[in-house]
């Protein structure tokens, strides 16, 4: 079974990402993940995972999602996954909920969609 990934990229530094995380019920976990900065996890077990990368991640001919290409100047960006069909539609509304607050970019995977805010 594949998995629900949603990429939210950010063309200006997050302010205050942790906190409205936490307030959305994200803790972030202290120990470090090699090649991420930050990683969460629900605080009620569920199955949704965050992983925040500080700078935007290189990619290859034919990966995705590809922000240059797209024609966006993503400088970080945050994977929101699950592989529970039961909660993809959760992480489809946090990454959602993200963009907005945040003035971020989408790219869903399950589309190959690049949204901002005022797409939605």
């Amino acid at each position: 079974m594949g998995s629900f990934d949603y990429f939210v990229g950010f063309e200006k530094e997050p302010e205050n990402l942790d906190e409205f995380l936490n307030g959305c019920g994200y803790d972030r976990i202290p120990e470090e993940i090699e090649g991420t900065d930050r990683n969460y996890e629900p605080r009620e077990g569920g199955l949704v995972e965050l992983t925040y990368f500080s700078k935007s991640l290189d990619v290859k001919e034919g990966e995705v999602p590809d922000w240059k290409k797209a024609g966006f100047k993503v400088t970080s960006e945050l994977m929101i996954s699950t592989k529970d069909l039961d909660v993809a539609e959760e992480a489809s509304r946090l990454a959602r909920e993200i963009i907005r607050k945040f003035n971020g970019v989408l790219y869903d995977s399950t589309s190959g969609d690049y949204l901002r805010a005022e797409n939605l």
